[in-house]
């Protein structure tokens, strides 16, 4: 059994209907003998393969989790009237990217399509001193990330239990060298001196391609 709680919302889940019946009378219980209120109007008490909690929708089917309807709807209209301007104020941006963040949990693409809009709204932000009521440009970046999200706010849930991967690659590089491990075969080798002068982030990514070249050896 698992229950998880945000301050006065409690979700509980279980591998099985009966499973999941009698620990939510279990809880119920517990929670009235230590003196807690609970309002059944308010409630799911019945078990269900998919339930709202915390303004996302979870699916116990395919162990998937996404914004609910209603959120989605209201951030896609937000953003359809903000699109048909060509300005708006930091105020709004701030709230249509807090908004946006906010759906991340439930996207598994989300967070790459805010970045832009948080660089911007900083960048506004330092150019006006600090001042949210000042009315700004929307650049052509802010409106890719607005139309992305507009078009794909539920498109892409994101997977509580993903499959395992087919194969696992451990990788480290340091600037004298490198070393990988491919399903339990290692290898690894010294970089070159002009490899040597890269940054230690090229050098991370340059050991991962290499480890990967096991598989074809």
């Amino acid at each position: 059994m698992q229950i998880m709680m945000y301050i006065d919302d409690a979700l509980i889940a279980h591998d099985s209907f009966a499973s999941c019946v009698i620990a939510t009378d279990q809880s119920l219980s517990l929670m009235k003998k230590l003196g807690f209120l609970f309002s059944e109007d308010k409630s799911n008490l019945i078990s269900r393969h998919q339930i709202n909690f915390l303004g996302f929708t979870l699916n116990s089917i395919n162990m998937s989790l996404q914004p609910a309807d209603e959120k989605v709807i209201a951030i896609k209209n937000q953003i359809k009237v903000i699109l048909r301007e060509s300005h708006m104020s930091i105020r709004d941006l701030a709230e249509i990217t807090g908004k946006l963040n906010a759906l991340t949990p439930g996207n598994r693409y989300g967070t790459v399509f805010c970045k832009r809009l948080e660089i911007q709204k900083n960048a506004f932000l330092k150019e006006s001193l600090g001042n949210y009521d000042s009315t700004v440009c929307i650049t052509s970046e802010m409106q890719e990330e607005l139309e992305w999200w507009r078009d794909h706010a539920d498109k892409f849930p994101v997977l509580l239990s993903p499959h395992p991967p087919p194969v696992n690659i451990n990788t480290d590089a340091s600037k004298s060298g490198w070393g990988g491990v491919y399903d339990g075969v290692t290898t690894g080798g010294l970089w070159f001196k002009e490899e040597q002068a890269l940054h230690i982030n090229c050098l991370e990514l340059k050991a991962a391609l290499l480890s990967k070249s096991i598989r074809y050896e």
